[in-house]
């Protein structure tokens, strides 16, 4: 539960750990979609919850009800399903109901989705507890519509870049970005953004100490691009 409403997944401004625990502890919450239905009073009887931190609850609530698909898949606690696993079966998929009937042969077909990787995630989606998770989260009107989704109808326009279309990683230190802004910087330009290296990694970004990942390109014959190569071919912001 404190995963799932972390900045990086469902972002619930509010609650924070020490709430989920009195949630919990007080019988209130015992699914991800008991936090849509808290009711006022239950909280005004929790401990340091006045009315303002009620309003911040309540609004932090609301506002993640429409976080999309993505991010609900990242916050889900599913084994291998992290924040660039999320984005790219959300970039893949228009909603929950197209991934859950999703067979393993395409899973396995998706940027950076190894045999491992989509066999654990296509058996968690046949178990009936995760497609009650997504019915029952369906049920509070959390959106489980993907807004990275674009079907070959709707594309936009390409984009004009030497990203457009590749599977990059990106590793180590660099002094011009924070990764993840270098990962969103790279995703407006039509990249696909994975956090390992396998044969299906276009190119890898290696920063200072950049470990295993770089090893793993150089085995797998990876191009590699230092900090000063990414900042000659990065268009002009």
């Amino acid at each position: 539960m404190k995963w799932f409403v972390g900045r990086d997944q469902m972002d619930i401004d509010g609650l924070g750990e020490k709430l989920i625990d009195q949630l919990v502890d007080a019988d209130l919450v015992h699914h991800f979609a008991d936090l849509f239905t808290l009711e006022r009073d239950d909280l005004l009887g929790l401990e340091r919850m006045g009315e303002k931190s009620v309003e911040k609850l309540f609004e932090g609530v609301e506002a993640a009800r429409s976080r999309g698909l993505a991010r609900v898949l990242a916050g889900l606690g599913i084994r291998h399903i992290g924040a660039s696993a999320a984005k790219t079966l959300a970039r893949n998929f228009k909603n929950a109901e197209a991934l859950l009937a999703a067979d393993f042969d395409t899973l396995e077909a998706l940027p950076d989705f190894g045999e491992i990787t989509a066999r654990s995630l296509h058996e968690h989606l046949a178990s009936e507890p995760a497609r009650e998770t997504f019915e029952r989260l369906a049920a509070v009107d959390v959106s489980l519509e993907s807004d990275l989704h674009r079907s070959d109808a709707d594309a936009e326009p390409a984009i004009d870049s030497c990203f457009t279309g590749k599977t990059i990683v990106i590793t180590g230190t660099l002094e011009s970005f924070g990764r993840k802004e270098l990962g969103d910087r790279l995703e407006s330009l039509g990249a696909t953004i994975t956090g390992s290296v396998s044969k299906k990694t276009d190119l890898l970004i290696a920063g200072e100490k950049a470990g295993s990942k770089l090893k793993k390109a150089s085995d797998l014959e990876v191009e590699v691009w230092d900090e000063a190569r990414l900042l000659s071919e990065l268009p002009e912001a």
